[in-house]
Formats: structure tokens, C-alpha cells, sequence
């Protein structure tokens, strides 16, 4: 057993974590049931998430000598000693890894690490430099921890790494209350300066959803396919190809940061009650209705119809009244609210076509979410007009 895993959490990781999926509150855990995607609870306790109650896939565990040189990379560029390593990934990928880091007598942390190459170190300090400018702005969230040289990305025999404070509490509740409290921590991110983010150092990267770069890219692949789309996938595929070419067309609204993956099993309640986002991966700078659209389509997740969609009126007034305490839409923002909920889906829809319909696309279960889902989206805008000041 690698010394630095303890025992509770190696005896899952090692025998039965190939069929855990998405561990649920309080440490429990929950299997994907094929192929209607409805929740199934094991059998065993998983312990390899966190105290958190965050979800976390404990597929991916990294081998004896990986382990060895994660925890001298924390203990030679950062200083912290007698380091244990708790496995948090949520994909088996190989050359990376997400870990809770517990020392003796030292609060925990958490370290991503990648396999050294540039690209990965670029990408690790385009998330440092984003939390970084959070930090400087008082709004909360995980806080960067600098190397011993006072680097914002560490590096080790071959990895890069990055080490953030680990945010402690529960996953937030699916009470209106809370969703009316993730719907507020969003909006007063969305308050921050756009013109200090703009201008930050280190420079703020795009964040996944910038119109300039990913945007432009998924719409190409689009168009490149034009002639493939089977009768059956025709409706998808417009609905994606012209929301994204009309978010693409955006021009008047300003830049702000985005976190891009806002919904209730990224958002903490600390001891305190604060409301803490993590996972801040796709973050950077973007339109932040965008944000606001992925939050309301989000905030349906785990109803008894999930993941099917049923519009949920009190869960979108509760994200937006939270929201609009913190921050005001424009009128440009107001009008573009649709196309933003509409987005959420039609960027999925982008990324699986181009490589979804070489296989059996039939049998694809994401497939059947998108055909499910994307129609539902002009019903919660309509319930979110709603919920708009009159003008």
C-alpha cells in the first residue's frame, strides 16, 4: 500500500473504484446506471473524496514512484513536511492528478500536478493568475499557495504543480436558500472591475467560453460537417450551430471573470455559512451572462427528474433574486439571456458532434441528454424573463 495513502481510502481506490462515478453529500457514493443515467447508491462506503462532500470521480490512482515525487514537489517547493496525499481525481487521465495534502500541525491543501511540459505549466499558471486577482479583490475563494521561491506554479523531477488552500465545509444544499446564495457569490464575482481584471498581473488568461478562441473554433468544426448530420440530428445540430454563432457575435458586452462550472456541487458552505466556489479549471475572462446561463440550467441538477430537465420556477428565482442583489444585467445582458441559457447546451452539442457521429451515435447516452435537454432551454428562459425587473 503507497505510504501515502491511508489504508480506508487505498482498499476503495484499489478494489472497487472502477465502478464508483459521482460520490454524493456526506461521503456517500453514487454509480451511473446505464443507460438512463439515474442514481444508484453502492453498497460500500467510499472515503476517498473529502470532508468537503464535494463530488470527486476515485478512478485514478498513480503509481508508487508518481506518489513518491508528488509529495517531495510539496515538501522541497513549497516546504510542507510529513506531507500525506489524498487522491481527488475526477477523471482517470494519465500525468495528472488532484490531491488534498495533510501535513502534521498544517492546515490541508489542495495540489493539481501535471506531467511537466509547457503547455501545462502555461495552463496551471493561467488558473494561479485568475485566483490570484480574486484574492486581490477580497472576493472568496481558493487561495494560491507560492513555492518557496515564490512561484505561483511548482515544479518537480518532471511535474508542475499547484497548490491552493483547501476550502473546508459541506456541499451546498439543494434548499432554495442556498441556490438563492450561489446565485449572490456569482453575482458579486460578476461586480469585481472588468477594467482591474482586463488589466490584471499576472494577465488574466480567456476563460474556456471566450468568443474569441473556443467559439469560433467549435463553430468551424460545425461547419466542416455540414453534410454528415444524419435526419435524426439535424434539429441539434442547428440549434447549436447558430446559438453559438450568435453568441459568437457579442460585441457590446464587457469582460468580466468567469468560473464557468457554477452549480451546487462546486459551491461549499463553510463553518462559518459563507458560500465558496471551487474548481476554478475553466475560468478567465468571458461575458458574464454566460456564467449566469450555465447557473440556470445548472441549478435543476438532482430533481427527481434529473438528468432529465423539468423547468423549475423556484429554483431559477431563487439563483436569479440572489444574483440581482449583487449585480444588475444591462439591457444588452437582458436580451441576450436566452441565447446565454441556450448556450450551455449548444456548446456540448459542439464538442461531441465532430467525433460523436464516427461511432454508434445511437447509443450514446450523451447524446440522448442533448436531445432531452436542448429544447427545455427557451422554457427556463421564459420562466427567467420573468423574474427580470420590468424596464
Amino acid at each position: 500500500m503507497p505510504a501515502s495513502i491511508c489504508g480506508n481510502e487505498w482498499s476503495v481506490l484499489k478494489g472497487v473504484c472502477s465502478s464508483v462515478r459521482w460520490p454524493l453529500r456526506n461521503q456517500s457514493a453514487a454509480c451511473w446506471k446505464s443507460p438512463s443515467f439515474r442514481w444508484r447508491p453502492p453498497s460500500f462506503p467510499v472515503r476517498c473524496g473529502s470532508t468537503t462532500g464535494s463530488i470527486f470521480r476515485c478512478e485514478a490512482v498513480h503509481t508508487m514512484d508518481d506518489l513518491a515525487q508528488l509529495m517531495q514537489m510539496v515538501t522541497q517547493a513549497y516546504g510542507v513536511t510529513s506531507a500525506t496525499l489524498r487522491p481527488m481525481h475526477r477523471f482517470q487521465i494519465d500525468g495528472r492528478g488532484i490531491y488534498r495534502v495533510d501535513s502534521t500541525g498544517g492546515p490541508p491543501y489542495l495540489l493539481r500536478a501535471y506531467r511537466q511540459d509547457e503547455t501545462k505549466a502555461a495552463w496551471l499558471a493561467g488558473r494561479a493568475a485568475s485566483l490570484l486577482f480574486l484574492e486581490q479583490a477580497g472576493y472568496p475563494a481558493p487561495r494560491v499557495v507560492r513555492t518557496l521561491n515564490g512561484e505561483l506554479v511548482g515544479r518537480f523531477q518532471g511535474w508542475a504543480g499547484l497548490l491552493l488552500t483547501f476550502v473546508e465545509g459541506t456541499t451546498a444544499s439543494d434548499s432554495l436558500a442556498d441556490y438563492h446564495a450561489i446565485g449572490a457569490t456569482l453575482g458579486r464575482l460578476h461586480q469585481l472591475d472588468p477594467r482591474q481584471a482586463a488589466t490584471a498581473t499576472p494577465p488574466i488568461p480567456p476563460s474556456r467560453w471566450q468568443p474569441a478562441s473556443k467559439i469560433s473554433q467549435w463553430i468551424a468544426d460545425l461547419t466542416a460537417i455540414a453534410g454528415q448530420i444524419p435526419p435524426e440530428l439535424r434539429g441539434l445540430y442547428r440549434f447549436s450551430l447558430e446559438t453559438l454563432q450568435r453568441v459568437a457575435g457579442w460585441s457590446e458586452l464587457p469582460l468580466t471573470v468567469l468560473h464557468t462550472d457554477c452549480w451546487a456541487h462546486n459551491a461549499i458552505r463553510t463553518p462559518g455559512g459563507e458560500i465558496i466556489l471551487i474548481d476554478w479549471d475553466g475560468a478567465g475572462l468571458g461575458p458574464a451572462v454566460l456564467d449566469l446561463g450555465y447557473l440556470l440550467v445548472a441549478c435543476h441538477a438532482f430533481l427527481p427528474e434529473w438528468p432529465h430537465i423539468v423547468p423549475h420556477g423556484g429554483r431559477i428565482s431563487a439563483v436569479m433574486e440572489g444574483y440581482l442583489q449583487q449585480r444588475p444585467l444591462t439591457e444588452v445582458e437582458c436580451a441576450v439571456l436566452p441565447d446565454a441559457l441556450r448556450f450551455t447546451e449548444a456548446f456540448r452539442a459542439a464538442q461531441w458532434l465532430p467525433t460523436g457521429l464516427q461511432g454508434d451515435w445511437r447509443a450514446d447516452t450523451r447524446l440522448r441528454k442533448f436531445l432531452d435537454r436542448y429544447p427545455v432551454t427557451d422554457a427556463i428562459a421564459d420562466l427567467t424573463r420573468q423574474t427580470l425587473p420590468q424596464r
